[in-house]
């Protein structure tokens, strides 16, 4: 990123260079920011709504968890649009479907 700026010039020290782990995680509004520059909504926030999707396939959500996981899924969807497709394509297109067409 450094050497696409012309001027000033500047050099990343890569003896300056940190990597963090999970423990040292970098939290922003809740999501996690990757090594590698990504964004991801973080390994707990994914098993969360995977567990909640499973219950909502199982009748054990009320309509206002329910509506809180549409909620979610909009948020997924502006962050991490990926992890909607494979929940796609582990739950199926008509369980997904169900849940974003939720009425008020």
């Amino acid at each position: 990123m450094c050497e696409e700026i012309a001027f000033p010039h500047l050099e990343v020290n890569k003896e300056k260079t940190v990597h963090t782990s999970r423990n040292g995680a970098r939290r922003v509004t809740g999501l996690v920011l990757t090594n590698d520059g990504d964004v991801s909504l973080g390994r707990e926030k994914k098993r969360l709504i995977r567990a909640q999707v499973y219950h909502y396939i199982n009748g054990k959500l009320s309509h206002e968890e329910a509506r809180k996981l549409r909620g979610m899924f909009a948020f997924v969807n502006s962050s991490e649009p990926a992890f909607i497709q494979r929940l796609r394509d582990y739950y199926g297109d008509e369980v997904i479907d169900r849940i974003i067409k939720l009425s008020d």
